[in-house]
């Protein structure tokens, strides 16, 4: 049997790029692709993927928070090096490149990279996230990122006032796991500018429970209030057009992420700066070999690590394989009607939402959140999608 080559290009291994590559390892490696050569011969199809990324081991977010007030880093903090360890040499050679790219030839498939080299693909995918402040914007060297955390986490460890700006689920989070760990020994102030923590898209009775377990804590939340970092130790609170001062060893700036996709061509993007994607997962561009995973493209969803094992098994994985294989895409994304979440806020408390046939939006007990995620917020799974 004959065989041709083809090249998949994977730009960012944060939990989307990870799960497409791991789960395409496994398709690949229990069915190699075949296509016909026109004249009724079978072609052996051997699929190369590269994986570029800014960073020489994985950050899975959510863990940060965490990693901020215990020393986790070599418990989550993993190499990409055996990433391609189980991709049999049958199926196709897989590669991992430290670089970031800096633009897209789009008329020769080829990515550039910041080191000059340029990477040719047949496909291409975008999964690179979204950019965030600290605690959640590492650098891009493994032990520049253990000095990171250990950094932020001395900060919080000499600090006697924090001040959390955002009550995302970030800000949330990051406010409970200081006070579960600290208690009264930190005074922790979230800052949000609407009436409750989260944003409206959530059910009332869910942002509700989130204030409720903030106050529990000893969380000083200030709602309906804007807060701005002074870089002098102070932060300026203004509610209803009054102006305050508090004293802040330590600020967070846990606001909405914005996509990260600079590389791209503004007719790629959103007035927000995400890709923009058609229900293929293909980004809309003259090019149907371009696809987008994750935060940075514009699919009208909560920015989930849970929903990307879905979204690859069922519509961007085969999409993908129909294309290196000539054929046209024909799986569809439909973003979850309704949005679920579960929050860990610390070790002892968490809450989540869920919407159930008949009930509708549940708010789900600690309990059950804290079994399902509070150990390590399933950055150990993340750890065995790396092979560790």
């Amino acid at each position: 049997m004959t065989s041709q080559r083809k090249s998949v290009v994977v730009v960012g291994g944060g939990v989307f790029g990870l799960a497409f590559i791991t789960q395409m390892i496994r398709a690949l490696a229990e069915k190699p692709l075949t296509i016909s050569d026109g004249s009724g011969a079978i072609v052996n199809l051997a699929v190369d993927i590269t994986l570029i990324e800014q960073r020489d081991a994985a950050v899975f977010l959510p863990i940060v928070l965490r990693m901020c007030v215990e020393d986790h880093n070599e418990d989550y903090i993993k190499p990409y090096d055996r990433l391609f360890a189980n991709y049999p040499s049958t199926a196709g050679v897989g590669a991992v490149v430290k670089a970031s790219v800096v633009s897209i030839d789009e008329a020769s498939n080829v990515v550039v990279l910041d080191t000059g080299a340029r990477v040719a693909y047949d496909v291409l995918i975008l999964a690179t996230g979204a950019t965030w402040q600290d605690p959640s914007s590492p650098p891009t060297d493994k032990s520049d990122i253990y000095t990171y955390y250990d950094h932020l986490r001395a900060r919080i460890i000499a600090s006697t006032n924090v001040a959390v700006l955002g009550a995302g689920s970030v800000g949330l989070e990051l406010a409970g796991e200081i006070k579960s760990k600290f208690g009264a020994s930190k005074n922790v102030t979230l800052v949000h500018r609407d009436a409750l923590p989260l944003s409206s898209r959530f059910p009332h009775k869910f942002r509700t429970k989130c204030s409720a377990i903030m106050q529990e804590l000893g969380v000083d939340g200030r709602y309906n209030t804007s807060g701005r970092d002074n870089g002098d130790g102070t932060v300026t609170l203004t509610q209803n057009g009054k102006d305050t001062i508090v004293h802040a060893d330590v600020v967070f700036n846990c606001f909405a992420s914005r996509p990260s996709a600079p590389y791209a061509p503004d007719a790629w993007k959103d007035d927000a700066g995400a890709l923009k994607v058609l229900d293929t997962f293909q980004v809309d561009t003259s090019s149907p070999s371009v696809f987008s995973l994750g935060d940075v493209n514009n699919v009208n969803e909560l920015k989930l690590a849970s929903n990307a094992r879905p979204a690859v098994s069922t519509v961007a994985l085969p999409n993908v394989l129909a294309v290196l294989k000539g054929e046209t895409p024909s799986r569809y994304y439909i973003p979850p009607a309704q949005d679920g979440m579960g929050m860990v806020l610390g070790k002892r408390h968490a809450t989540g939402i869920a919407w159930l046939p008949l009930w509708g939006a549940v708010v789900l007990p600690s309990m059950f959140v804290l079994r399902k995620k509070g150990e390590d917020m399933h950055a150990l799974t993340i750890a065995r999608m790396l092979g560790y």
